[in-house]
């Protein structure tokens, strides 16, 4: 992970568990697999399906459960513990209880990525109002990081502004 300031692990899910009970969640290791830690859901508003449900049973945690009727797509911030480890790891969990039998989960196309940048213009300085308009050859771009990656010094930011001359 070096180089990689926010990374976001996505994977390709499919459950058939029993509802409330068994379920599946991803762990993560940085020591080579001694101690392993349950990646969280990340604490902003948008849903990315990570985890179905607050407590399954047999987890004792939050987890994937119920049915998915086909594959979905799941995916989720990783913490921060990781940047710059060299020996992270990965494994999903999965526990059932004895009672129902259903057929499981499943897990394809796994990713790990940097998050995009957000970037976009906020706001701008009217060519009509700044300078009494006597200066119509420079404009003002308020540029703002809507992202939750870093901007790194000699990012190239590219903006465009279109003109309508024909404005009153």
């Amino acid at each position: 992970f070096s180089g990689v300031q926010k990374p976001i692990f996505e994977v390709k899910i499919w459950k058939y568990t029993e509802e409330g009970y068994d379920g599946a969640l991803l762990q993560y290791s940085i020591d080579d697999g001694s101690s392993w830690n349950v990646v969280p859901r990340h604490p902003y508003s948008f849903d990315w399906n990570w985890y179905s449900r607050d407590t399954v049973a047999a987890l004792g945690t939050f987890g994937w459960d119920s049915i998915s009727n086909g594959w979905i797509t799941a995916k989720q911030f990783l913490p921060a513990v990781m940047a710059n480890q060299s020996q992270v790891r990965f494994r999903f969990l999965f526990m059932s209880n004895e009672g129902n039998t259903f057929e499981g989960f499943g897990f394809d196309d796994v990713k790990i990525y940097d998050s995009p940048s957000d970037v976009g213009v906020s706001s701008f300085t009217d060519i009509s109002n700044a300078c009494q308009g006597t200066n119509s050859n420079y404009v003002s771009l308020y540029v703002k990081n809507y992202g939750y990656r870093n901007l790194k010094s000699g990012d190239t930011i590219i903006v465009g502004l279109d003109v309508n001359s024909n404005a009153p």
